[in-house]
């Protein structure tokens, strides 16, 4: 793994919930089922997410419910996507931390 903790609070520039949500599915869009598997891997392994629920972390099906459930339990939001740019460079989309970082910009 590149990193062990997620970097400090990472903003971006999208003025309301709805603008959010709608980068969240652009950046959902993109990553693969295997992806997907390996970010709920880090999710259920990372020392700092004692409270996401296992259960319903594991029943997650695809992208866009996946960054739903990480939204519904605070761990990604309009004002910090630092955890989402971990977990996307944790499963080697640099590439894709690179674009949401750019949006912050």
């Amino acid at each position: 793994m590149a990193q062990s903790t997620p970097p400090p609070n990472i903003s971006l520039p999208a003025r309301n919930t709805a603008e959010f949500n709608a980068f969240l599915a652009k950046i959902a869009d993109q990553i693969t089922e295997e992806e997907l598997e390996e970010m709920k891997f880090l999710c259920d392994r990372s020392q700092t997410n004692n409270s996401l629920p296992r259960g319903k972390l594991h029943a997650i099906i695809n992208p866009r419910e996946f960054l739903s459930f990480l939204r519904h339990h605070d761990k990604i939001c309009l004002e910090d996507v630092s955890y989402l740019l971990w977990l996307l460079r944790n499963v080697g989309r640099s590439e894709l931390a690179a674009s949401v970082e750019e949006q912050d910009t």
